[in-house]
């Protein structure tokens, strides 16, 4: 509009001509991003939840694995899990409920030995780790030892390595199997919140899990006294 004398007077139309189209456009986008990313945690909350009151009342392992699942389904927010219980000897994680691509059946302790110590200090984000590490070499400095072994152990989880691995403990503290969930979609999938939300999943399985085991003993000890009477 007019010449160069009218030029502080342009700056200011196209400033007021940003501003009407820009604020109204950046509330818009904002609303947007706090809708999606709210919802996704409250879809994920709410499916925790549910699981958690379901599993109040779970004692048999086949019931325990179809909450877990249908929970983590209905959150829409892994588009893989894995649920590894301890096995008999306590040498092995055998799966015991899976969400996504084919997941190992059965992960020796030995083979992921860093990884089952690293969650001694809580739940390990793999993928976090992972980029620390290539971050380290990128800068032609060597990962540590630690991280790197971490990195190589959680391999053998397949399709799962780049994901949040939380620990299953029992009644006495000791590790009865590991929670594995991932989200391929986007990076950093999980934020703090969210994996405090899937921490607290894994302490209900784990008292779930040891319930299970008392009532099945329960179970074989009344099928050996009806024995015993029959017998008699």
């Amino acid at each position: 509009i007019g010449q160069f004398q009218t030029m502080y007077l342009n700056a200011v139309l196209a400033a007021i001509v940003i501003l009407v189209l820009f604020e109204p456009l950046r509330a818009k986008v904002e609303q947007q991003i706090h809708a999606v990313f709210f919802r996704e945690r409250y879809d994920l909350e709410r499916a925790i939840s549910e699981a958690r009151n379901k599993l109040v009342y779970v004692l048999e392992l086949d019931e325990l694995r179809h909450v877990v699942v249908s929970a983590l389904e209905q959150s829409r927010r892994a588009t893989a899990a894995a649920l590894y219980l301890s096995d008999a000897t306590g040498q092995a994680f055998e799966l015991a409920a899976g969400l996504g691509d084919n997941p190992p059946k059965r992960i020796e302790v030995a083979t992921v030995r860093p990884l089952v110590d690293r969650l001694a200090q809580g739940p390990v984000l793999l993928e976090e780790i992972g980029r620390e590490v290539a971050e380290s070499r990128e800068a032609g400095e060597g990962p540590a030892s630690e991280e790197a072994a971490v990195l190589a152990a959680a391999a053998v989880l397949g399709p799962l390595r780049e994901g949040v691995v939380l620990p299953i403990r029992d009644g006495h503290g000791g590790l009865a199997g590991i929670l594995v969930v991932a989200d391929d979609r986007v990076r950093d999938a999980f934020s703090p919140d969210e994996v405090a939300l899937l921490e607290s999943l894994a302490s209900q399985i784990g008292v779930v899990a040891e319930n299970s085991q008392v009532y099945r003993r329960m179970q074989e000890r009344d099928r050996l006294a009806a024995l015993g009477q029959m017998a008699a």
